[in-house]
């Protein structure tokens, strides 16, 4: 084995729960009401989020708009993470593993699609270095 990769939101991390809350908050205070199961699954599970903002914003052609919209989401995410204090924790096991890992010398890497705000909170929450 030459080193291993990690995906990070929903495997090491599981926090679709927490995406699928703050894309309600947030389209709840946009358009009126949260995405329908469908809608959250099609449009927004696994684009990139500013791809995610012009889907449902194509009114809005501003790029600076739209990376603030992508931000304002991204910051709901981070506050729901934090306050749930119980949940925020990586997949049982998976600390020792990586433990266990580093120890034999084995090169790891996380990937994520994560901006740099929610890295920076993955990294203190979790203790990634």
């Amino acid at each position: 084995m030459k080193a291993l990769a990690f995906d990070f939101n929903g495997t090491m991390y599981m926090d679709t729960d927490k995406h699928r809350q703050a894309w309600d908050i947030f389209f709840q205070k946009y358009i009126g009401r949260p995405l329908a199961e469908e809608e959250f699954l099609h449009y927004a599970c696994g684009p990139a989020i500013e791809n995610i903002m012009r889907h449902f914003f194509p009114q809005v052609t501003d790029a600076a708009r739209i990376t603030a919209f992508a931000e304002e989401k991204e910051a709901i995410y981070r506050r729901l993470c934090r306050e749930d204090a119980a949940g925020l924790h990586l997949i049982e096991g998976l600390p020792e593993t990586l433990d266990r890992l580093r120890a034999r010398g084995v090169p790891m890497v996380i990937a994520t699609g994560a901006g740099q705000g929610n890295m920076d909170l993955y990294f203190e929450a979790f203790r990634l270095e």
